[in-house]
């Protein structure tokens, strides 16, 4: 499979409502000029300035992101802020997850405190996906347990990491 098709792929693999995503992600490989002015302020908050900075991958974190599908949590965070941006995920929503007894049965932190809330999604046949960006921080994504053999494989394709947490 050529790497855009896979490009092309991926969003399909990672959320049901993708629109605009794909397009998004090809304007990134196709013209990194067009994408960074069209999404200059979120790239300046990640310290990107130029459009050589701009990548897919980046592209498609913030648009899984904008699309609620995908919260990056930075390296402080606790477990009333992991059940509150996790339950408003698009995923979590539909299937009306509460992850609100994960503060009473966890008493990890960082990513351990993500692999507890992942061990409560897994009850309803979600996994959480942590993208490596390269950062501090923890893109995450909670995915159907299902698709994670495929989202793999596209990832291994381009080359990419993601952790299942």
């Amino acid at each position: 499979m050529e790497k855009l098709n896979t490009w092309k792929a991926l969003p399909q693999a990672l959320c049901a409502d993708n629109s605009g995503l794909t397009e998004e992600i090809e304007l990134s490989i196709a013209n990194p000029q067009k994408y960074f002015e069209k999404f200059e302020e979120e790239l300046f908050e990640r310290g990107i300035e130029q459009p050589a900075g701009v990548s897919p991958w980046l592209a498609l974190v913030d648009g899984l992101a904008r699309r609620g599908y995908l919260h990056e949590f930075d390296c402080k965070f606790d477990a009333g802020e992991v059940v509150w941006q996790l339950e408003r995920l698009q995923p979590c929503t539909k299937r009306r997850i509460d992850l609100s007894n994960l503060p009473e049965n966890s008493q990890a932190v960082g990513e351990g405190l993500l692999s507890a809330a992942a061990r409560l999604l897994g009850n309803n046949s979600l996994s959480l996906m942590s993208l490596d960006i390269d950062s501090d921080s923890y893109p995450v994504i909670p995915v159907p347990t299902d698709q994670v053999p495929t989202i793999q494989t596209l990832l291994a394709i381009l080359g990419q990491q993601a952790k299942i947490l």
